[in-house]
């Protein structure tokens, strides 16, 4: 919940912008329910099910965090620089 507090903070003081903030809850809440609602109530037969079949693997930079694209790397050092620009402190 602090977190939550800290995001909503930051765009009330203008630090961040309203799609970035309603992105950033969206995207807790989505992973939060995943997590509680699939992950942990499947697992461990999860990690080996491919229910979709598919047999590409996922491109390196999903692993590394560096992409081999501009775009991608302009996303991320956004989202770098707005998250330094808030302040996590007790």
């Amino acid at each position: 919940m602090e977190v939550a507090r800290r995001f909503a903070q930051a765009y009330a003081d203008d630090d961040a912008a309203a799609q970035w903030v309603e992105g950033l809850f969206d995207r807790s809440l989505a992973g939060s329910e995943y997590v509680r609602g699939i992950y942990f109530p499947k697992m461990p037969d999860y990690k080996d099910e491919n229910f979709l079949g598919i047999g590409a693997r996922s491109p390196n930079f999903y692993w590394t965090g560096e992409p081999n694209i501009e775009l991608p790397e302009q996303s991320i050092d956004q989202t770098v620089d707005m998250l330094t620009r808030i302040t996590f402190s007790a």
